[in-house]
């Protein structure tokens, strides 16, 4: 197996944002990001040479809420790798007893239908940089 057909997860760093052009339904969010020379808890996930997510977490009212955004060379193979690394990472959180919560644009079905693969259930709605968003926790 070689670098081209791997997922590798390092760190993030600030040029990793540059020059990115993300899901067309997450492109509200990368604002949020731009600019940021210290993303706490980023990761940026390299599929083979190719930058395909960034993702981290954050912790909010004793619960870390999960972010991530796809960047438009994410492809059906090397989202398996990506959907596997989060899998594990939830699973981790789980087992230290910690409370996890995604937001979920109501209009990006795929978020919905992962985050449920992902193990988390629907609870509610909030308001995040002013648009509603679906709740889920595990």
């Amino acid at each position: 197996m070689g670098p081209d057909n791997r997922l590798i997860v390092i760190p993030t760093e600030p040029h990793h944002l540059a020059g990115v052009s993300v899901n067309p339904h997450q492109k509200h969010y990368k604002n949020l990001l731009k600019g940021d020379s210290s993303i706490p808890e980023a990761w940026s996930a390299f599929y083979g040479y190719t930058l395909v997510a960034i993702g981290g977490s954050v912790s909010i009212d004793e619960k870390i809420e999960g972010w991530i955004l796809f960047t438009d060379k994410i492809t059906p193979g090397s989202f398996i790798h990506v959907h596997s690394f989060m899998q594990t990472m939830v699973d981790k959180h789980k087992a230290a007893g910690v409370d996890l919560m995604v937001h979920i644009d109501p209009s990006y079905k795929q978020s919905e239908r992962w985050a449920k693969m992902l193990g988390f259930s629907e609870t509610g709605t909030d308001t995040i940089i002013g648009r509603t968003m679906l709740r889920f926790e595990q």
